[in-house]
């Protein structure tokens, strides 16, 4: 296990995703780009659906609750895929290298990949994407979500990205259909009027709560590419 891989590893001394709230500041954020990977399929039921890189097992609860009956996720940290399988039972997991994946060819229909890309060296980045394609039916679409380069790059990260070089990147195994924005940087009055609700010096729990369940997801959560400290990417397998 590399370096950038092991920074990772640690934080799986517990499944922190699982003591996220969608009402707090920078975890609203993680629920924002879930909500927005989810909002592209339009029926989840009956799909077979991959959540690789799952971590702990999180994002793959928030499709369970959305309706999603058929489920797998692929991680290679044997601790995340412990705490996944404990606390998501319904879901088929394993412990697996995505540079190999354990599954037939044209398996899945949905393919998500969350946070990943990131943590995988640019120059192997291809082989990975090669292995999804594999194992995604002729009909299937990913969704991958990524940094951009926008956002200052983390020790545990290899590279951010910009939309071009995301799509230059996915182009060569998929067609993309949209690559959008999330968490939308930039000044704004009601970024400013949070300031007022949650500080170094007070926290007002219910009108914070309040807007980040409601102001927050309206405004800024869904942007252009080029103004998001995030890109998500939906793309569809096209046969070659």
């Amino acid at each position: 296990m590399e370096k950038k891989q092991k920074i990772q590893e640690y934080s799986y001394e517990i499944p922190y995703h699982w003591f996220m709230k969608p009402f707090n500041f920078n975890e609203r954020i993680y629920f924002g780009y879930l909500t927005i990977c989810i909002d592209f399929i339009n029926s989840l039921k009956n799909r077979k659906i991959l959540d690789a890189g799952c971590g702990d097992g999180r994002f793959l609860e928030e499709l369970k609750n959305k309706g999603a009956n058929n489920l797998f996720g692929v991680d290679y940290s044997e601790r995340a895929v412990l705490f996944a399988k404990i606390l998501i039972p319904e879901a088929n997991i394993q412990t697996g290298n995505l540079f190999a994946l354990p599954y037939e060819d044209n398996f899945f229909d949905t393919i998500f990949m969350i946070e990943v890309l990131e943590h995988i060296k640019l120059d192997k980045v291809d082989n990975v994407l090669r292995e999804l394609r594999r194992v995604l039916n002729k009909n299937g679409n990913i969704i991958i979500t990524v940094p951009s380069d926008k956002k200052t790059l983390e020790a545990k990260h290899y590279q951010h990205f910009s939309e071009k070089i995301l799509r230059e990147v996915l182009s060569s195994f998929f067609r993309v259909e949209d690559i959008i924005g999330q968490d939308k940087i930039g000044f704004s009055f009601l970024k400013f009027f949070y300031k007022f609700l949650d500080n170094r010096y007070w926290l007002l729990k219910y009108p914070s709560t309040w807007y980040n369940l409601n102001i927050w997801p309206r405004f800024f959560n869904k942007c252009n590419a080029d103004q998001g400290n995030r890109l998500i990417a939906y793309c569809f397998k096209d046969e070659k």
